[in-house]
């Protein structure tokens, strides 16, 4: 590869790297429009279109929950309704506060009542014992309410009129709380349809009947879950959005934390981009662990460390380089291209783990063993990268622009920036920073040294049986027993004696002159002229090799 490649290369490389880091901080943003939930053409598009680019209208609630005392803890409830107030996009009624909630809303039904029985109580058309046939609606049920205990045992006490009050500064009567609460929800449907408490368990039903005497009004049950409605504008993107829920946030905590009231916030804005209040981290830790694991694979793979840091470095840069691929296609961080993020690291690894260990296995320099090991992985390399461009390509049919938008686009951008970097950059950084070769040749550096051929007649030979003629005669029949066994073995070998007959001329001078070197220890040099060979007398326990037939044996005169 020429060197201004290289540099050009490396040059884009180094820019892209830092364009994409620039990006991550300051240009992607956070979120996933609703408008890219639902198809294009429809009016579900048209209207969320129009709703987050004119008004940015969203509701939400603030939740109680939990074992709180509600009769007892009225003022922290209001303290915590209050608190709202200072929250930006919060929608204030035209006095700069809150609209009313469903405990201020059942507080002033009472008070109404408190001051129609007030009123009549003073013209004496209700007495502490009973009421005239005069009395109002009103003032009748306020007199039912005023005489409750909130004792099961004994529930009803007259002579709590006049004295006994609804509501007191501010704070509903605490004793008769749940019996007021019940006579509420049923005869005021009106205003507790209108407060959006969703109060649970539901209040005991009571309907109130003028001209029924019983005085009984029942108990509801202890409330564990209520809603406080607010209204939200002005929320054009995720920015804005984010600050609010940390906002709000930071008061539930406030509460929960110090007042001991359990509580958190409900709504669209909450459920749908509260994900992006932490998601930055929880996909750096993500990759951390991912990253991790990767470094295990491939180092189990290539038993190499300076190898292994190279490629899992080259897995970090082009994770960094996709956040500015991401700013260019318009996209924005959401969870789907948080776990497409994720998944790349394994598709970036294939492109380089590959090269990685042919470079290790070759001989040569480094230039050399990575033109080797492109040589080597590049029909594989390419043959993976069709396949898997085949299957990107089939997201293109989808009718649905999100899935072309969020899914294609994003994984066509880690398969260019993969290819990039691991056919083209990973192989300049092995020929500058690559380990070493795991075999070196000691002769000539870009080949393995040829081994020398072994001698086929010298390792014949070398299987022969030199026997001296000082061995002793044989009997007779230990010699017809040697001319069998020599039999047997010559049909197993199935070697024929015109073998030896067709040898050349010069066989018999090399077999004396072998059998002369296997002797030189036993005589002397002075004596060698006066050697003389005689046939071999083959015996039963000498016999090696079949193929021997006849031997020379060196005798001195």
């Amino acid at each position: 590869m020429k060197g201004s490649v290289k540099f050009c290369s490396s040059l884009i490389y180094i820019c892209w790297t830092i364009f994409g880091l620039y990006s991550f901080y300051s240009k992607l943003q956070d979120g996933l429009d609703l408008v890219d939930l639902v198809p294009k053409d429809t009016n579900e598009y048209k209207f969320l279109q129009a709703q987050t680019s004119l008004f940015g209208f969203y509701n939400m609630y603030a939740v109680t929950q939990g074992n709180f005392e509600y009769p007892q803890s009225q003022q922290k409830l209001y303290d915590y309704h209050n608190k709202f107030v200072r929250v930006p996009h919060v929608v204030k009624n035209d006095n700069g506060g809150l609209p009313d909630f469903w405990l201020s809303i059942f507080r002033d039904w009472l008070k109404n009542l408190q001051e129609v029985f007030d009123k009549e109580y003073e013209e004496n058309r209700i007495t502490r014992e009973t009421w005239h046939q005069n009395a109002s609606s009103d003032a009748i049920l306020a007199y039912k309410l005023m005489v409750q205990t909130g004792d099961i045992d004994n529930s009803v006490q007259k002579s709590l009129i006049p004295e006994n009050r609804l509501v007191k500064d501010g704070i509903i009567n605490p004793r008769g709380f749940y019996n007021y609460l019940s006579a509420w929800a049923t005869n005021d449907p009106f205003g507790y349809g209108a407060s959006q408490g969703k109060l649970r368990p539901e209040p005991i039903p009571y309907l109130h009947v003028p001209t029924e005497y019983t005085l009984k009004v029942p108990k509801s049950l202890p409330l564990v879950y209520t809603q406080l409605p607010f209204n939200l504008h002005g929320l054009k993107d995720t920015v804005e959005i984010k600050e609010l829920i940390k906002n709000i946030r930071k008061i539930c905590d406030d509460f929960e934390n110090n007042q001991e009231l359990s509580n958190y916030p409900s709504g669209i804005p909450f459920i749908f981009w509260e994900q992006y209040m932490d998601l930055r981290t929880s996909l750096a830790i993500t990759l951390a662990f991912t990253i991790s694991a990767a470094f295990i694979c491939v180092f189990a793979i290539l038993l190499n460390f300076r190898a292994t840091v190279i490629t899992i470095v080259n897995v970090i840069f082009s994770l960094m380089q996709l956040p500015g691929a991401m700013v260019l296609l318009g996209l924005k961080l959401s969870a789907i291209p948080a776990v497409i993020i994720i998944f790349s690291v394994g598709l970036i690894l294939c492109f380089t783990v590959n090269i990685a260990l042919s470079f290790m296995t070759s001989l040569g320099n480094k230039e050399r063993r990575t033109i080797l090991a492109l040589e080597i992985t590049m029909d594989s390399l390419i043959h993976g990268l069709c396949t898997f461009g085949i299957g990107v390509l089939m997201l293109l049919t989808s009718p649905f622009e999100f899935v072309i938008r969020h899914f294609f686009w994003l994984l066509f951008a880690v398969l260019c920036i993969g290819t990039f970097n691991g056919l083209v950059v990973f192989p300049i950084i092995l020929s500058v920073f690559g380990p070493e070769a795991e075999l070196i040749s000691l002769e000539d550096p870009n080949r393995i040294s040829t081994p020398s051929p072994v001698s086929s007649r010298s390792k014949r030979n070398a299987n022969k049986t030199v026997i001296t003629n000082d061995m002793g005669h044989s009997s007779s029949s230990s010699k017809q027993h040697s001319r069998k066994s020599h039999k047997y073995n010559i049909n197993e070998k199935e070697p024929s004696l015109t073998t030896i007959t067709e040898e050349p001329p010069s066989w018999k001078s090399s077999s004396s002159s072998i059998q002369m070197m296997n002797t030189e220890k036993s005589y002397s040099l002075n004596n060698e002229s006066n050697l003389k060979a005689e046939p071999v007398h083959h015996h039963k326990n000498k016999l090696s090799d079949p193929l021997i037939f006849e031997s020379a044996s060196l005798k001195p005169n």
